[in-house]
């Protein structure tokens, strides 16, 4: 019952049973520092009255025998230091014994459910920096479809090509249209023109991708092959227009480069309006070849649409719209049984 309350003002005990404060361990504990307390403090107060009860003597003893011998006094001084060790013996016990009893017996605190932030060193995050985007952007501004320069198998001494600007182009255009007006006969001037066409063609229609001597626009045509007839007679002769034009002016480029653009002349002086202008879409660097042995075989022969598409789609790698274009070019002057065997 000594852990309940009794109500004093009806003497009965409480229907719920009132814990008292504490436990049972800290009342024991509060009452075992109360009689250390009091027991320290009993033998203090008796240190104190025995050492001036012991002073006193010593003051009679003193008085009483003025005239006792050194000896005498020199025990009487050994034994003052006696007491006073045994007094500072006792006051040393009472606070190790206060120090003790302050020490709580009860439970310790309750952990906290806070941890507490230890320091950490800070660490070097890594940066996440936003690298910049790839560009979808093409890297020039349109896809040429100019053909790319090829390097010819039979290359000659010829391939100065590097003063050929702008103005050697203009040049040419205007030196064909110039020789054009020189030839009166509407028949002759015809055959000028379309022959300069079909020289063109015929040196690049023998490009084969799958071969290893490709040939193509080299400058170069086999003048002996049916193929050719009428070429080496009345376009790329000695005397002829053409070919004095080239050997008096323009030798310092390639053949090939030549031919090309006079082509490119006559598409435009002979379009309507004279609208096909195709110098944006020149490239040169051809380079000649000396000799080019069974590249007549090479050209289509007039056997129908099967051959078109094994020469232009199939061995030059063109489509429909190219094979198309290089057919109408056809359309250019006149044929004749004598010029090209075809009438």
């Amino acid at each position: 019952m000594s852990n309940l309350y009794i109500d004093r003002t009806t003497g009965d005990e409480p229907a719920e049973p009132i814990t008292r404060p504490g436990n049972r361990r800290s009342s024991r504990f509060w009452l075992a520092t109360s009689l250390a307390v009091v027991a320290g403090a009993s033998v203090i107060i008796g240190g104190v009255l025995v050492s001036r009860g012991n002073a006193q003597n010593r003051t009679i003893s003193a008085s009483a025998n003025e005239n006792v011998p050194a000896e005498a006094n020199s025990e009487a001084t050994s034994t003052t230091s006696n007491d006073r060790a045994a007094e500072q013996a006792i006051e040393n016990w009472f606070v190790e014994t206060s120090s003790i009893a302050a020490v709580p017996e009860g439970p310790t605190p309750r952990p906290s459910y806070y941890p507490t932030r230890r320091p950490v060193a800070p660490t070097h995050r890594p940066t996440y920096r936003i690298v910049p985007k790839p560009s979808y952007r093409p890297t020039s501004s349109q896809p040429t479809m100019r053909p790319t320069k090829r390097p010819s198998p039979l290359p000659t001494a010829n391939t100065n090509t590097t003063c050929f600007t702008s103005s050697t182009y203009d040049e040419i255009d205007s030196d064909i249209a110039l020789l054009k007006l020189t030839i009166s006969n509407h028949i002759e001037r015809s055959h000028f023109l379309g022959g300069i066409v079909r020289l063109a063609a015929h040196d690049f229609m023998d490009y084969d991708r799958f071969s290893s001597v490709p040939y193509g626009p080299d400058g170069c045509f086999d003048p002996n092959h049916d193929a050719n007839m009428g070429l080496p007679q009345t376009v790329w002769c000695t005397s002829c227009l053409l070919r004095a034009l080239y050997e008096t002016k323009y030798k310092h480029i390639s053949r090939a480069d030549f031919w090309i653009a006079s082509a490119n002349a006559v598409i435009r002086q002979t379009s309507l309006n004279n609208t096909l202008d195709l110098k944006e879409t020149f490239t040169w660097g051809r380079v000649d070849a000396d000799s080019c042995p069974g590249s007549g075989d090479r050209v289509p022969s007039p056997a129908g649409c099967s051959e078109v598409e094994d020469t232009f789609l199939g061995r030059m790698g063109l489509e429909w719209v190219d094979a198309v274009a290089l057919l109408g070019a056809h359309s250019i002057g006149r044929g004749s049984a004598n010029v090209s065997n075809e009438q």
